[in-house]
């Protein structure tokens, strides 16, 4: 609030609550690796399994995120997995997965052309990462903030209906 924005747009549950949050659209994280990596390494046929493996993961304000969550048919799973490398940056955390460096927890947004490309698979599908409705991994669905819905300027007003209507066939 410090730096006085009109609004924001960002990934996860607003944890705020002086800010509005709207969600745009939905997302979910899957766990990927490159071939390569699969290559040195079998897949993961369980959550379980992440603890023989390589993992890359995300650090945030100085703390890295080893628990990993997974869901099957409401059975929820919490899991450390070792953290071969870290990095406050997804960008360096993809580069890592692709280069065959370890497995990543990563949005499907980041990868979706790497997936497609086959540069990265996924793992684990019969698992979900996304347990938006309790919050427990901050969710990954696709948010604009701003800061209040009173005094809201009309050209700010404008330019979030328009992300709505944008964003409103992506689900």
């Amino acid at each position: 609030m410090e730096e006085s924005f009109d609004l924001g747009i960002r990934f996860g549950i607003l944890k705020d609550n002086r800010m509005v949050a709207r969600k745009l659209a939905k997302n979910h994280r899957v766990s990927c690796a490159s071939s390569e990596y699969l290559k040195k390494i079998s897949a993961p046929s369980k959550p379980e399994d992440l603890k023989g493996h390589r993992c890359i993961t995300m650090i945030r304000q100085g703390e890295r995120f080893t628990e990993w969550y997974f869901n099957i048919k409401g059975n929820k799973q919490t899991i450390h997995v070792n953290s071969a490398l870290s990095s406050n940056d997804g960008a360096q955390i993809r580069q890592w997965a692709l280069a065959g460096y370890g497995i990543a927890l990563k949005s499907i947004w980041d990868i979706k052309s790497d997936l497609e490309s086959k540069k990265l698979v996924t793992l684990l599908d019969k698992y979900t990462q996304d347990f938006e409705s309790d919050g427990t991994d901050g969710g990954a669905d696709l948010n604009v903030v701003y800061f209040s819905r009173d005094y809201l300027p009309e050209r700010t007003r404008s330019f979030i209906e328009l992300l709505l209507d944008h964003f409103s066939d992506w689900e």
